[in-house]
């Protein structure tokens, strides 16, 4: 009885390592370790990692629902909102704040919270307006195109 209880916990460790690098099958791999846990063992450490996309790297985070009329927030990876059963789409884009990645149709970073429908901060616009002739130049801008004169480069 000692002998199928250690081998029951013994076939969990190439159960966890498969996991780890992306199988879906945990009770296969556990089956495969308890019945033969040295060559389940060596199979899991030499098998390849699966690579992720973004948006199974982003699924625990919150979603917002795209249709307008809906607009909730969706934990997880449903590919439709439980909601109203639009498709939820999964690309990503990068916080402007912090560069972290958030879901494309989410307006509020779950990271940094900064809000990019508000843009406080002004980080999506890369225009400013000069400080001598008040016309609108890009911020990495050295000398003002309307005016000539020199300022100071924002963001650099």
């Amino acid at each position: 009885m000692e002998y199928l209880l250690l081998a029951a916990l013994l076939g969990l460790i190439p159960a966890f390592i498969a996991k780890s690098k992306g199988s879906q099958n945990m009770f296969g791999w556990w089956l495969y370790g308890t019945l033969l846990f040295i060559f389940a063992l060596i199979h899991s450490l030499l098998m390849k990692s699966k690579p992720r996309t973004d948006f199974e790297e982003n699924a625990d985070g919150p979603r917002r629902c795209p249709n307008p009329d809906c607009n909730k927030i969706v934990h997880g990876t449903q590919e439709h909102c439980p909601y109203c059963k639009t498709i939820m789409d999964g690309s990503t884009e990068p916080c402007p704040k912090c560069a972290v990645p958030m879901f494309a149709n989410l307006t509020t970073c779950p990271a940094c919270g900064y809000d990019r429908a508000k843009d406080p901060e002004d980080l999506l616009n890369d225009e400013r307006e000069c400080p001598h002739c008040a016309e609108l130049i890009k911020k990495k801008a050295k000398k003002c195109k309307h005016c000539g004169s020199e300022v100071t480069p924002m963001g650099t």
